[in-house]
């Protein structure tokens, strides 16, 4: 299957699951719904992703990337915009995903009508099975992999549990609370900027990113989770982009499937808001954001047992 079939088939899907979405009545409806948004959305994300590897070349690999992901950022603000804007008007939230989806549908017709590059000749030496079995042998996959897994935590899970604790542990409003959220979102943005121009250090971000979740667990006011958040959503975004940009050109080839399967060993890290919830249910919501400041420091660890495993680790994360 060619890279643009592959993108543009994931982008299209996704269009169904939003439009399957806005016109669900039912608990099961929903569920496949959103299912097959994910399911399309995974194949959307590594077809484009492969396709931008080789296009943009090993040097221009990692800016491309964080543009990729400042769009990624400006569309997590503007999908609560509508959202809002949707219901504020009385318009209601289906046709919030009626637009996104035909929004998606109009996307899915550009990817396809775009020149993707196939896949060069030494990518098809190896079979689907044998690029698996070897990336799943290369203990720097494992590492990095590791690492995705424990870095995802600090995504949307984080911000809900942020909002909650700061909404019904420290008396915020609910505007408030969401303030503090979407100061996490203008720092993810700006961690793509970062990320493009001046590339900062994976340790770098992994300290920025423990001194923030700190700051929120130990100084529990207002204000201080409005400042931390966006530094948090800020190297968050930029560690990605390292980790990103180090498995696709990890293995000369096999960047959609390195990716596949670093991307398989992070799905560990989503049982990490399980954990979370429990201990938030037997010991607070404050204690649940503790958990994610011993995962902070954990991300830290990690960083540098990459440094050592991956091959090239160094000029990653000190670059």
């Amino acid at each position: 299957m060619s890279r643009r079939v592959l993108a543009a088939g994931g982008a299209a899907g996704y269009a169904t699951g939003l439009l399957l979405f806005a016109g669900g009545h039912s608990f099961n409806a929903l569920v496949v719904a959103v299912l097959l948004m994910g399911t399309a959305g995974d194949a959307l994300v590594r077809g484009a992703e492969v396709a931008l590897t080789d296009v943009a070349g090993e040097d221009g690999l990692h800016p491309a990337l964080a543009r990729q992901n400042l769009f990624g950022a400006i569309g997590d603000v503007l999908g609560p915009i509508l959202l809002f804007t949707c219901i504020a008007t009385g318009l209601g939230w289906r046709v919030a995903f009626v637009i996104a989806g035909a929004a998606m549908l109009g996307y899915a017709a550009l990817l396809a009508a775009l020149p993707l590059p196939d896949p060069a000749p030494h990518d098809e030496h190896l079979r689907p099975g044998a690029g698996v079995l070897l990336a799943l042998r290369d203990p720097r996959v494992w590492a990095l992999g590791a690492l995705m897994a424990v870095a995802d935590v600090f995504d949307e899970p984080f911000y809900a549990f942020l909002m909650a604790a700061v909404e019904r542990e420290r008396g915020l409003t609910p505007a408030v609370t969401v303030l503090v959220a979407g100061l996490g979102s203008v720092g993810a943005i700006a961690g793509a900027v970062i990320a493009e121009r001046w590339r900062p250090g994976g340790m770098a971000c992994a300290v920025a990113l423990l001194i923030g979740i700190a700051v929120i667990v130990v100084v529990p006011s207002a204000a201080t989770a409005a400042l931390a958040a966006p530094i948090v959503g800020a190297s968050t975004v930029a560690l990605w982009v390292r980790t990103q940009s180090t498995i696709l050109g990890l293995r000369a080839g096999q960047a959609g499937t390195t990716m596949a399967v670093a991307s398989s060993i992070a799905v560990a890290g989503d049982l990490f808001p399980l954990l979370a919830g429990w201990v938030a249910d037997h010991l607070g919501l404050t204690a649940a954001l503790g958990c994610y400041l011993i995962a902070a420091i954990a991300l830290t660890a990690l960083v540098g047992v990459a440094l050592d495993t991956t091959r090239s680790g160094r000029s990653w994360l000190r670059s």
